[in-house]
């Protein structure tokens, strides 16, 4: 039977179980180190964290003893940990340690570590050090965390409910300090005050790291909890030596009173909710900050320099119904981007009966071959180096939203030299033809368009769920990421330098929904698809797949035709996904929890948290959907093991639904 935690503070009279469950208050204080609550140390303490920046935060290097946290160590080794993935984490983490008294053996020094960390006297001294007032004695809120290979926490600040400290107790291994390059170090990020173009000061989270905290054993790390502000992440685990060490801790959050609890004060706890109010409303106004800016364009009506003229490969004069078949000028202009085989009558009218059932489509080896190759050894060589503003790359941010590097659509006038990826955004993507193919494969009339280039680098770039607001909108994407173009993942693995492909840990949250590229519209036995039998919802899983020959490109590394297999097809994709980097739609929750957070679950009967459908860092491969308003969407991390950075080139078309542009 699960103890109330206010119960582990006080042993009462005649209660042997309680006694030999927990320490009792006053064996507590032989766990601390000695010197901890000397004035010197404390004062200190003190004055290095009201000293400190990007925000106060306290790094105590000795909070226990060496003999104590050993023992700690090995009843949380003990523990059963569970993997928790979302888009924002990925690490193991045990149950709360508030129940370990319903465990069959509870492990006595965990027991007497929480309860010291909970002590009215260490919370009295952590109110000294950072002057937030009480800490409640029975809200304990904390657990084991291990972050191996792979495992990261992105950026966030923390706020929820009456968190009033965060703190991190490192339980690393004491005979083999963790060095810095291993990763894993507690990141902090800075925030500024600015205008808003309406007047207003809203505060905004700056994209770079400002502090970094490496994991040591036995050292407690705590900062305030602020709204906007108290930002930070968890840098991701990397393989740099054999037998590496896992990085494990105690991590966890200190809260307010609660009511009926001494230091409880109605009118004190009352102003700072307004206080932490005001802060919460100066950082909720700062989304005109954010980069990329959103960049709706309109399609120009007939006559204008984009919906005719030979350049954009349209009609000279006029303008032709979008449904209507392609002209000749049309064909001449997509064969310059796009395979012939996606363009003929048959495979637009097969495509579009796919895409009427399914409302999304995957194509792969979709570029027409010389294009293709180009582009191949473009990104290749671009991967190499770093983006910088140099060549038109920008910085997304803010780092609680997202992180990658972007093109945006360059003006009519600029004099940036022109690349394939530069005409695949600027020419291809806002083109009258391709709007026009667009109506064609999916019945819908393209009225806007919002574009972009993206790079995730690994080990580094992300972008966070958030859910669409418009009623619908098609969502369009090109994957153009060299390192994972499958003939060359196949030599890596030749290759007994190559980073070795790390299958996903057993239990992840993470569902790898299945998402066989439609290869050759071209009628097969199996041409037409099934439903699908994901939860009720425009965006579905494409659940049959077309088997066709590749198109042969002339391969100048290898001297023969990349021409490569279904088999390799699906590998690659495994691969990709094993590492992050792919991008995945999921529908809404309808509960009270994060929307951030999903999970899936196969017996959900409603669907809720359901990833819908996703994709992988690819090369080569077009994806078309149709968001409904509240799916979610968001690419995972992109691990630091994975086989190279993401790029992908597209954006979203705003659509006439119902007779409305949306």
């Amino acid at each position: 039977m699960k103890r109330r935690a206010e119960d582990t503070l006080e042993k009462p009279e005649g209660s042997v179980k309680k006694a030999a469950l927990g320490a009792a208050p006053e064996d507590l204080n032989s766990h601390f180190d000695p010197s901890l609550f000397s004035e010197s140390i404390l004062s200190a303490h003190r004055s290095a964290y009201n000293a400190s920046n990007p925000y106060p935060h306290g790094i105590l290097p000795a909070v226990f003893n060496d003999a104590f946290l050993r023992l700690v160590v090995r009843d949380s080794i003990l523990l059963t940990m569970a993997i928790k993935t979302t888009d924002i984490y990925q690490f193991m983490q045990s149950q709360d340690l508030v129940s370990l008294e319903s465990l069959r053996k509870p492990p006595t020094h965990l027991l007497a570590l929480r309860n010291a960390l909970y002590s009215p006297r260490f919370l009295s001294y952590l109110s000294t050090i950072t002057s937030c007032g009480p800490l409640s004695p029975s809200k304990r809120d904390m657990s084991v965390t291990n972050y191996t290979t792979g495992c990261h926490l992105l950026c966030h600040d923390d706020m929820i409910g009456t968190r009033r400290l965060s703190y991190i107790l490192y339980l690393t291994d004491p005979d083999q300090p963790w060095q810095a390059e291993w990763g894993g170090a507690l990141r902090l990020f800075g925030s500024e005050v600015r205008t808003a173009k309406d007047g207003r000061k809203v505060r905004v989270a700056l994209p770079e790291v400002e502090k970094i905290i490496p994991p040591s054993f036995g050292q407690l790390v705590v900062f305030e909890v602020r709204p906007g502000e108290s930002f930070h992440d968890v840098q991701e685990v990397v393989d740099r030596v054999p037998r590496q060490p896992m990085r494990r801790a105690i991590s966890g959050w200190f809260h307010a009173p609660q009511v009926g609890e001494e230091g409880y004060d109605e009118e004190a706890e009352e102003q700072r909710e307004k206080e932490m109010s005001s802060l919460a409303a100066l950082s909720a106004g700062a989304d005109e900050f954010d980069l990329p800016a959103e960049d709706v364009r309109l399609y120009e009506q007939e006559g204008g320099e984009e919906e005719g003229g030979e350049e954009e490969g349209g009609e000279e004069e006029g303008e032709e119904d979008e449904a209507a078949p392609l002209s000749a000028a049309d064909l001449d202009f997509l064969l310059r981007f796009l395979a012939p085989s996606y363009l003929t009558p048959d495979s637009v009218e097969e495509l579009a009966g796919i895409f009427e059932s399914e409302s999304v489509l995957s194509l792969s080896r979709v570029l027409a071959p010389k294009f293709a190759q180009e582009l191949f050894e473009s990104l290749s060589a671009a991967e190499l180096s770093a983006a910088s503003s140099e060549h038109g790359w920008q910085l997304a941010a803010p780092p609680h939203k997202h992180r990658y590097h972007y093109q945006s659509l360059p003006p009519a006038d600029s004099s940036s030299p022109e690349t394939p990826l530069s005409r695949l955004l600027g020419s291809l993507l806002p083109s009258t033809p391709f709007r026009k193919w667009l109506g064609l494969v999916t019945g819908l009339t393209p009225t806007t368009f919002d574009l972009l280039a993206r790079r995730f680098r690994r080990g580094a770039d992300y972008a966070l769920a958030t859910a669409s607001t418009a009623e619908a909108q098609l969502e369009v994407r090109f994957g153009v990421s060299p390192s994972f173009r499958p003939d060359k993942i196949k030599k890596a693995d030749n290759d007994e330098n190559a980073i070795p492909a790390r299958k996903k840990p057993t239990g992840s949250a993470i569902k790898e929904t299945p998402t066989k590229p439609y290869k050759n519209p071209k009628p097969t036995a199996n041409g037409s698809a099934s439903d699908s039998e994901e939860a009720s919802t425009d965006i579905e899983t494409p659940t049959s797949a077309h088997a066709a020959p590749s198109h042969e490109v002339e391969d100048k590394e290898n001297g023969n035709p990349s021409d490569w297999s279904e088999e390799e097809d699906e590998a690659a994709e495994e691969l990709a996904l094993a590492r992050g980097g792919f991008e995945s739609y999921m529908a809404p929750s309808s509960g009270e929890e994060d929307a951030a957070v999903y999970k899936v679950d196969d017996d959900d009967e409603d669907g809720d948290g359901a990833v819908l459908f996703q994709t992988p860092a690819a090369w080569d491969r077009l994806t078309i959907v149709l968001r409904d308003g509240g799916v979610l969407r968001f690419v995972k991390y992109l691990e630091d093991g994975a086989r190279g950075d993401r790029w992908d080139v597209g954006g979203v078309y705003g659509v006439d639904v119902g007779g409305e542009a949306e």
